[in-house]
């Protein structure tokens, strides 16, 4: 049997309300692992969005998919017309 403090360990029991409940359990979902996906993705450009707020003028771009799939996405954007853009 391995002690729990050296398998990662158990915390005390905590009562959460229900929308901290809620909230947890959309953190564990598929939509919430997603969303930590985006932030760590974008995380350096998000950086620099947030250095030049004034010269973006509030506009940025994230990344909604891996680096590995960024190069297939980009070259179809460039085959779009460009009045699609």
């Amino acid at each position: 049997m391995i002690p729990i403090w050296r398998g990662g360990g158990l915390t005390e029991a905590v009562r959460l309300t229900f929308t901290e409940q809620e909230t947890l359990n959309w953190a564990k979902s598929k939509d919430g692992e997603f969303a930590r996906q985006i932030m760590n993705w974008n995380n350096f450009d998000l950086s620099v969005c947030r250095s030049k707020q004034h010269q973006l003028k509030g506009r940025c771009m994230i990344w909604i998919v891996h680096n590995d799939e960024r190069e297939r996405y980009l070259e179809q954007l460039n085959q779009r017309p460009k009045s699609n853009r």
